[in-house]
């Protein structure tokens, strides 16, 4: 039970992050760990070290072969990461399409059986929730807030007694609130997660992006983007200045660990906003010493962020059984998707595991070899499974496989895997290896597993 709960997590962080590849993080895990107990050392240390060594040495060839998607390549990773759903594939490949790389999709429901999707406004920064117990999906662990009131600060929040009448103003009219500050005190994290938990009302709370002037800058944009007043030094008020009709607003809110995304109409603030920012982008883009420079840069990153397509894909179905599959379905293909964008594709059916397994030669018999050769020998057996599961003898096909060319589950022939659109998202399969590695490395510093009496 124990050994099967760690090789879950791995499985479970790797769709976190990446939306696929849990069956690959699960087959790693189990394969290591059995090569591990299989295994005579002495120095479980430097088993640990080859260990690392390997993945970091096999993490670097996978970026090295990954290769940049194209627009039908976003299509089929969606489509295979929906279980061979095209319909799926279609939408999100055409959200993409007219959106641009660099657009944000988030799920909705449908007001009849169909799936479609529209556009909408929104923008996304990389500080997550720091209140753990209010994720409203554990299993994908994100807080969704649904048409949020949104207080913006760069201050800290020390106490929530300034706010105390707004906090009572939202408590009354049954609302929830999205919190960006420069940081909180525990206090004022424990109480805001007992409110949550007691339905006092649904929040969150998350540290403002970025730091110095760059954060004052983009907590503006937040602002503008929410129709909301920012509570900033500069502009001289405080926290118990702050009333109910000074908060933004916004439709939605998704926070994850790691991320914040906020979802909301157009408004005529936002465009001139953004054409604002677009203008003294133009007059910066005119000045040859600062050509390049991190100012332009990151003007163009804060105009990207406003400008940049946002999606909500409205998931439709027959019956609710129905709508939560294809729902789970099109959030690990949006995930997988959005992975395969970042760092592009690897041919897939274990084929690029393989190519690199086939290609190391590990010298020594020592504790540190032995712990290379425990990962390098895990990254060959996935696809062996892939292979017998097709009823083939995995040691026959494998003598007619090159670099290009793999074996196709579904047809049992070897075809060239681009050709055919067997690939593998690169982040996937990285977070996949990175995950199981970890798994193995608790299994060898665990010398005593507690565990609980039911």
């Amino acid at each position: 039970e124990i050994g099967a709960t760690i090789i879950r997590e791995a499985a479970v962080s790797t769709a976190n992050e990446t939306g696929d590849s849990t069956t690959t993080s699960t087959i790693l895990a189990e394969e290591m760990i059995t090569r591990v107990s299989r295994s005579s050392f002495t120095n479980v240390r430097e088993v640990m070290r080859g260990i690392r060594d390997a993945e970091n040495e096999i993490t670097a060839e996978l970026d090295k072969r990954s290769i940049p998607l194209s627009d039908d390549d976003i299509t089929r990773v969606a489509s295979l990461s929906a279980n061979g759903d095209e319909k799926v594939g279609e939408i999100i490949g055409s959200i993409y399409r007219e959106l641009g790389r660099k657009c944000i999709i988030t799920l909705g429901e449908s007001a009849n059986y169909n799936t479609s999707f529209k556009p909408t406004k929104g923008m996304q920064f990389e500080n997550g929730s720091l209140m753990s117990q209010v994720m409203t999906s554990n299993a994908k662990e994100e807080c969704v807030l649904d048409a949020p009131y949104v207080f913006i600060t760069d201050q800290k929040i020390k106490t929530l007694n300034p706010l105390i009448n707004v906090l009572n103003a939202i408590a009354r009219d049954h609302g929830s609130l999205l919190l960006i500050a420069e940081d909180f005190d525990d206090t004022v994290l424990q109480n805001l997660t007992l409110n949550h938990l007691k339905g006092v009302f649904k929040c969150c709370a998350v540290k403002a992006p970025s730091y110095g002037d760059y954060r004052k800058q983009l907590i503006k944009d937040i602002a503008v983007l929410t129709n909301g007043t920012a509570i900033t030094y500069e502009s001289g008020l405080q926290l118990k200045d702050v009333t109910i009709s000074m908060l933004g607003s916004c439709k939605s809110a998704i926070i994850s660990k790691n991320t914040t995304t906020i979802i909301n109409d157009e408004s005529e603030a936002l465009l001139n906003h953004v054409a604002e920012l677009s203008e003294k982008l133009t007059v910066l883009k005119a000045d040859v010493e600062k050509v390049g420079s991190f100012e332009e840069k990151f003007l163009e990153e804060r105009v990207a962020r406003l400008v940049g397509g946002c999606a909500e894909i409205l998931v439709g179905g027959a019956t609710e059984q129905e709508r939560k599959e294809l729902h789970d379905r099109i959030e690990d293909a949006v995930c997988a998707t959005k992975a395969a964008v970042e760092e592009g594709v690897l041919r897939g059916g274990g084929l690029t595991f393989y190519d690199i397994f086939s290609k190391k030669t590990i010298e020594g018999e020592d504790d540190y070899a032995l712990g290379m050769a425990i990962v390098y020998s895990s990254i060959a057996i996935p696809q062996w499974y892939l292979i017998n599961n097709a009823g083939k003898d995995p040691e026959e096909v494998r003598k007619e496989l090159t670099a290009e060319k793999g074996f196709d589950g579904r047809t049992g022939e070897i075809v060239d895997m681009l050709e055919k659109g067997i690939i593998d998202p690169t982040k996937s399969m990285k977070m996949a290896l990175k995950n199981a590695c970890s798994v193995v490395i608790t299994y060898l510093n665990t010398d005593t597993l507690i565990i609980p009496e039911f």
